[in-house]
């Protein structure tokens, strides 16, 4: 074969090559692309079931468009372990969100919307040996234990009496050093911006639980019955008041 005819077909082969290795790339891109959501579930089921014996995180179906990431979810459950919830489940009969990955480069997280739909909720306020709020089967601690703040209040009052006595030790040239390097510590810290575009709540039924916060205080329970809710806009950054329409309706016991 004359050798121009051979660099003609050495240059069809690396062309042709280059060609399929580019559709394979888009292709697993796009593949990766439509299923995130599936991967997203799979790890929220296995931190959720982490939580104990007993935890389960169910997902009827859901729907991903990529391109314009927006993801709807539908039929969510979170199955729990009775506690001291009224009811061991929780469900989203549909959740849709809109938001913008690429705000995440700019440490801010920016939800262009999000609407929830038939909720299904139980949550408590506990105040025995420390404040906490349980929903979902989820314990958030709202505030230390009373044992805790008093081992914090007493090593905090021994740390000021010795503050006191080594003060005079002290030279003007350490603090300001100090004081220095808090600044720039603060300066480096920068607080991530959220922005939420619209938050829509349809058809939401909240059971509620709380001890009584003080000695004399009544405990109460109730129900919270939201038919209606919109909100927004809303920037963590802007000192305007989050506007809102809400239409509710409650049962307390």
């Amino acid at each position: 074969m004359p050798p121009r005819q051979t660099a003609l077909l050495t240059k069809k082969r690396i062309a042709g090559f280059l060609f399929s290795f580019f559709v394979v790339l888009i292709l697993l891109v796009l593949v990766l692309l439509y299923s995130a959501p599936f991967f997203a579930v799979k790890a929220g089921q296995k931190w959720y079931g982490s939580q104990g014996a007993g935890y389960q995180l169910t997902v009827s179906d859901w729907h991903w468009v990529p391109f314009r990431t927006e993801l709807e979810l539908t039929g969510v459950e979170l199955r729990h372990p009775q506690t001291d919830a009224p009811q061991a489940t929780t469900r989203v009969e549909r959740l849709q969100l809109s938001f913008d990955p690429w705000a995440l480069a700019h440490q801010e997280i920016y939800i262009r919307d999000i609407s929830l739909d038939g909720l299904r909720l139980s949550a408590a306020l506990r105040n025995d040996e420390a404040l906490r709020l349980l929903i979902s089967g989820l314990m958030i601690p709202l505030q230390a234990d009373n044992s805790a703040a008093a081992e914090t209040e007493s090593a905090a009052q021994q740390s000021e009496a010795v503050a006191v006595e080594s003060a005079d030790s002290q030279t003007a040239s350490v603090q300001t050093e100090e004081i220095t390097q808090a600044e720039e510590s603060i300066q480096k810290e920068q607080p991530w911006r959220v922005r939420l575009g619209r938050l829509t709540l349809n058809d939401e039924i909240i059971d509620w639980q709380q001890d009584a916060l003080t000695t004399q205080g009544p405990a109460s329970r109730g129900q919270l019955r939201i038919a209606s809710l919109q909100a927004g806009p809303f920037d963590s950054t802007a000192a305007d008041a989050l506007p809102l329409n809400l239409t509710t309706g409650t049962d307390a016991v």
